[in-house]
């Protein structure tokens, strides 16, 4: 009887998708003759509207595979750029944000951790320098956009985390075969041309527009192939998975000739390697000192040597190498003090509140002095950002934004780092999880100095998410441990 009845259900359940099938069919056929042509995407809108309503940490998830391959739109009469689909899905789940904000009373850890309350003085930060901006509409724009790519990845992530560890582990491993699908595609594209480096911008198109936000997205997912394949929990064939999946990462990274990329993440994972190994802080510290005492030692030399280095990058493989200490003639270089010193004058007059958040791009054109101008510099202010996460908060949003930049920073790297000591005897796996993320942050930061993407949601979302992960591993210990002091 109850094999009747399942049978029943079982071809009524067919049928029903059957019927769903020919009217979706006949549907699309008559949009097709009006030249309706997006009509075919709704089963993917009703799907996502389920699990944004019913699941909305499924969705959560999905963004993970959803913004690497996203692609940039640009809508001309509005002067707007979004990513789709997934800033439309990044606004909805803002919404959600501040609903679960107002009819939720308490929520894990929101406001105790320094992370989130960083966080939060850098947002009201950013509202307050906005009253006072010189570009109101730009930075409202800003505020909002901001609003999306940093309040959901973080605050919806934190629960989303603490709620079960394969949440923590789904997130890393479908951010990390988007990222490896997306190498494989650049690799593939860049072969014809012999891996030429002044064509790897073009290789990681459509899905980044250039190669060093392509770099950037690399270097944050790294980190975690690297150390899994360290991981006692993983039996041997995942260890060779994640193994090939750093040899495609790792050659992803070097063919996209993001010579940032190159350097913030070699240095982040020697210190992830360092404090693997249990190497003693206080000689991690002697290292730090040593090496700074013989550059202070060296300036002059050092500094002597640089401005007689005149390799050029995307030139050929050992000059593109060679050209990262070059501050005199190499234009990616020169270009990028010239965008520093613009940021640094901005301050001056704007040392408070800034000049306004997202001012920056329409307002440094006349900032810019005559001896660090190159060929590609224009008076126009049309050629993008201060390329550095704490310089261009100094000038658009003042002293106290950079500041708030700053703290945030500290506060993952103090969190992540006593995390990982603290978890390494008690949960192996959720310590390699903890750190992976803390060292991805830090070759993201490191990186931060000459460049910044926090704007875009191929990069926000990893490094908030993350931020939300540790959030989330702090809060589990405090859990664990009381739970095992009352048993």
């Amino acid at each position: 009887m109850i094999n009747k009845s399942n049978k029943l259900l079982a071809d009524k359940t067919v049928l029903w998708i059957v019927i769903a099938a020919l009217i979706f069919a006949a549907i699309n056929a008559i949009a097709m003759g009006f030249e309706i042509y997006f009509i075919f995407l709704l089963p993917f809108v009703l799907l996502l509207l389920f699990y944004y309503f019913f699941s909305y940490e499924k969705l959560y998830l999905a963004l993970a595979v959803i913004i690497p391959f996203s692609i940039s739109l640009e809508i001309l009469d509005y002067n707007l750029a979004l990513s789709i689909p997934s800033e439309p899905i990044l606004f909805l789940l803002l919404i959600l944000t501040l609903y679960r904000f107002i009819s939720t009373s308490s929520s894990i850890g929101y406001a105790n951790h320094s992370i989130t309350i960083t966080i939060a003085i850098y947002f009201v930060w950013l509202i307050i320098s906005s009253l006072f901006s010189q570009m109101p509409i730009v930075s409202w724009k800003f505020v909002l956009a901001r609003a999306w790519l940093m309040l959901p990845a973080f605050f919806l992530g934190v629960p989303i985390f603490f709620k079960d560890i394969k949440y923590q582990k789904y997130l890393l491993n479908i951010f990390l075969i988007s990222i490896v699908i997306i190498a494989v595609i650049s690799t593939i594209k860049h072969a014809p041309y012999n891996f030429d480096f002044k064509l790897s911008y073009l290789a990681c198109q459509p899905f980044y527009r250039d190669h060093t936000i392509y770099g950037a997205a690399l270097s944050l997912i790294i980190p975690f192939a690297f150390f899994q394949i360290f991981n006692s929990k993983n039996k041997f064939n995942n260890r060779a998975l994640y193994f090939i999946c750093f040899l495609l990462l790792t050659l992803g990274l070097i063919l996209s000739s993001s010579r940032a990329a190159w350097l913030s993440t070699a240095v982040a994972l020697v210190v992830g390697v360092i404090i693997l190994l249990g190497i003693k802080f206080r000689y991690i510290l002697l290292g730090i000192v040593v090496v700074a005492s013989a550059f202070l030692v060296n300036y002059q030399s050092i500094m002597f040597q640089m401005e007689r280095n005149t390799n050029v990058s995307r030139k050929n493989a050992a000059s593109h190498v060679r050209s990262i200490t070059n501050i005199s003639t190499d234009l990616s270089n020169t270009e990028r003090i010239n965008r520093w010193v613009s940021a640094l004058r901005i301050s001056k007059d704007y040392p408070v509140v800034g000049s306004g958040p997202g001012t920056y791009q329409f307002i440094y054109a006349p900032y810019q002095l005559p001896q660090y101008q190159t060929y590609i510099s224009t008076n126009v202010g049309n050629k993008g950002n201060a390329h550095s996460e704490f310089l261009g908060p100094l000038s658009e949003t003042g002293i106290p934004g950079m500041l708030s930049v700053i703290a945030i920073v500290i506060s993952l790297f103090i969190t992540g780092f006593k995390l990982f000591f603290k978890l390494k005897h008690l949960d192996r796996e959720r310590a390699i999880i903890v750190l992976s993320v803390t060292i991805a942050l830090l070759a993201y930061f490191l990186h931060g100095f000459l460049n910044n993407y926090l704007e875009s949601d191929k990069i926000a979302f990893p490094v908030w998410s993350y931020a939300a992960l540790l959030t989330a591993n702090y809060y589990w210990l405090y859990w664990y441990k009381k739970e095992s002091t009352v048993k």
